[in-house]
């Protein structure tokens, strides 16, 4: 089962927000103990301090690594009642925490493993809507944005909906430039290959610069550029921030410039490669 594993980007967030209490130092020893696979020693911890503090507001951080310790020893049942408690957990404005954003987004994982795709999506829902990702970097927002594209994907797929997982893979098809996109190209090329041949994604790719489409927009004050293109009548959106300069206002370049810049791109993406290669 793929787990996200970004304990320890998480322990620094909540130390740049300043939670270095006696409890959460007790959390962070059960969570450097879990990630040094001293297992037996992170759960001794957790359970010490589920004991000891009854009624501590990170509690939550425990129950969290007895769901992921449950988890990783393939404890499932066990798992989806605690992972469903760190959701429970009435979370205080004070405490920043990513726990029941991974609780979520583990959960879904367990329910794609048993191809409860409806569960699945209903934590992922909640990923965005309810327990939101939490973190000081863009790239580890796109890297997380990626994922859970993935993993709706990965039920659409599991349901048959080809179509649909397309849609939500073409979103994250070209690089963005913050986080890898390796396995949403795998994805959306095998997806491709349920609906069309080799020849036929090939030849589309080929001409994609044919439906290329470049506009000026406005928001409030802010202009920027859209670009897009048709992949078997799909509009898809293009990164565009290599047509902005470093101050984020639009490149000096004519809308001849501005088209080539793009098609350079597209055709340097991993997508394109993998499409057309011979």
């Amino acid at each position: 089962m793929r787990q996200i594993t970004l304990h320890i980007l998480f322990l620094w967030t909540l130390r740049l927000f300043g939670q270095t209490n006696a409890d959460w130092a007790a959390v962070d020893r059960i969570a450097s103990a879990y990630d040094n696979d001293s297992i037996a020693v992170a759960k001794d911890f957790a359970k010490k301090f589920l004991f000891t503090t009854p009624n501590s507001k990170y509690r939550i951080g425990a129950i969290y690594y007895l769901a992921e310790i449950a988890n990783k020893q393939n404890n499932i049942d066990s798992a989806l009642i605690l992972y469903k408690q760190v959701l429970d957990f009435l979370v205080p404005d004070t405490v920043e925490n990513n726990y029941q954003n991974y609780s979520c987004k583990t959960l879904s994982e367990i329910y794609i493993d048993k191809k409860d795709f409806k569960n699945a999506i209903k934590y992922l829902y909640l990923t965005k809507k309810k327990f939101q990702y939490k973190h000081f970097c863009g790239n580890a927002y796109s890297a997380d944005n990626k994922y859970i594209t993935e993993l709706y994907a990965d039920c659409y797929i599991g349901e048959k909906k080809y179509n649909k997982a397309i849609e939500i893979l073409s979103s994250e098809m070209f690089p963005d430039g913050l986080a890898s996109n390796e396995r949403i190209v795998d994805l959306i090329y095998s997806t491709y290959l349920k609906l069309h041949s080799k020849q036929e994604i090939k030849n589309e790719f080929l001409n994609i610069d044919k439906s290329l489409v470049i506009e000026k927009k406005k928001k409030k004050d802010y202009v920027y550029l859209e670009a897009t293109v048709k992949i078997f009548n799909q509009k898809v959106y293009l990164p565009t921030f290599y047509l902005m300069d470093y101050q984020f206002e639009i490149a000096p370049l004519t809308n001849q410039q501005q088209k080539q810049k793009c098609i350079e791109d597209i055709k340097s993406s991993e997508i394109y490669k993998l499409t057309t290669k011979e």
